[in-house]
């Protein structure tokens, strides 16, 4: 993927998971998206151009237009080598990812391991739409599959080293940034699920027996806006930050930094945060369809 490719598709996603409905059609209000109305028009109608999606947290209603607002008028930085990635009237949108594998200079190890596996299949890949091809087959789906196991080791030290370096790493650019900052935001992705939370509900009752009904949260994936121990660490960073957007493959969360203390006032458990065992599974499939330019009207 070309650089700036990958920071450009994480915002799109979040556009559409907010601005658009079925297929993918951005909401219209007076035959204007959310993409072509004005920031007046918008800020009057705003909650006309946008789906339920994504969970805000320490937001009132001037925020929540603000963040809207400025995720759908971003404009990417034409020069891609430099901070920020994407730029508003007032601000900046950066974009970096996290992982829960070993990270060092040269990357991930899980990227590192996608990247080594996806090689090794290559040629059996090319070797299976080949044969497809020269012999195809119209009564049946053929695929082929491939099981990455043996993955690398992930743990929640590591993502959290993984956060914190490339939080700071983003901050010393600020720092050098001369453009505008009050709107400061940075865009955190995550696509690995290798990571799952509980919630620790019954931590209080170790000694006592109590039969109320709990509701305990439990995400197959990394949710940063239950992890206490990070948002304590975002939070020392209000005076740079405004808001964090953390995204992943389902979703996203945005939080407001500066009331990050408020949150916690309905976070009261602390979640377990334990790797998952999993394993990648690569498929590819073919199904031929004959063709023919002769039209119905054509006779044999």
């Amino acid at each position: 993927m070309k650089r700036g490719e990958k920071e450009k598709e994480a915002l799109n996603k979040i556009r559409k998971f907010l601005f658009c409905g079925m297929l993918s059609i951005p909401y219209k209000c007076d035959g204007k998206t959310a993409y072509e109305c004005s920031v007046e028009e918008f800020k009057n109608n705003y909650f006309k151009y946008i789906n339920n999606k994504g969970n805000f947290y320490g937001f009132d209603n001037d925020d929540f237009v603000e963040i809207l607002n400025a995720i759908r008028t971003a404009k990417e930085n034409t020069n891609l080598s430099e901070f920020p990635d994407f730029l508003l009237e007032d601000g900046y949108i950066e974009h970096f990812q996290i992982t829960a594998s070993r990270e060092n200079r040269k990357g991930s190890a899980e990227k590192i391991d996608v990247s080594i596996f996806k090689k090794k299949i290559n040629n059996e890949v090319n070797e299976f739409y080949k044969y497809c091809n020269e012999k195809p087959s119209y009564n049946q789906v053929r695929s082929k599959r491939w099981i990455r196991n043996n993955l690398p080791e992930y743990s929640y030290e590591n993502l959290v080293f993984s956060f914190k370096s490339n939080f700071e790493k983003h901050l010393k650019s600020l720092e050098k940034y001369k453009g505008e900052k009050d709107l400061s935001i940075f865009l955190i992705e995550n696509e690995e699920v290798n990571l799952e939370m509980y919630e620790n509900s019954y931590k209080d009752m170790e000694n006592l027996r109590c039969d109320y009904p709990q509701r305990q949260e439990h995400f197959i994936r990394y949710m940063l806006s239950r992890d206490k121990n990070m948002l304590n660490y975002i939070y020392n960073f209000k005076d740079k930050i405004k808001y964090i957007i953390y995204f992943y493959e389902e979703n996203f969360e945005v939080i407001k930094v500066e009331n990050i203390p408020e949150l916690f006032k309905d976070l009261r458990n602390e979640y377990i945060i334990l790797p998952r065992k999993i394993y990648g599974t690569y498929v590819v499939a073919n199904l031929s369809k004959p063709f023919s330019l002769r039209s119905d009207n054509e006779q044999e």
